[in-house]
C-alpha cells in the first residue's frame, strides 16, 4: 500500500480528479448502453464533487474511485 502524504496544502486526489475526467471523456464514445452511461457519469460527478469540497470524505470517495476504476476498466473492454 502506497504512503501518501498531503502537502502544502495539495489536494491529494488531483490524480484520481484526473482518471475521472478522462474516464468521462472514455465513456461519451463508449457503446455502454444510455442508461448505464448515465449512471456512471452521474457517480464520476458525485465523487469530483467530494473530491472538490472543502473537506472530502475520504471514505466516499474511496468507495466512489473504486466503482470508477471498475467502470474504467468495463468501458475498456
Amino acid at each position: 500500500m502506497a504512503n501518501v502524504q498531503q502537502v502544502g496544502g495539495a489536494n491529494p486526489y488531483t490524480d484520481l480528479k484526473a482518471a475521472l475526467q478522462s474516464l468521462l471523456q472514455e465513456l461519451s464514445t463508449s457503446g455502454l448502453p444510455l442508461p448505464e452511461r448515465q449512471e456512471a457519469e452521474e457517480l464520476i460527478g458525485k465523487t469530483m464533487q467530494e473530491i472538490e469540497s472543502d473537506k472530502p470524505s475520504k471514505g466516499v470517495v474511496k468507495v466512489h474511485g473504486s466503482v470508477a476504476r471498475i467502470l474504467e476498466y468495463t468501458v475498456a473492454l
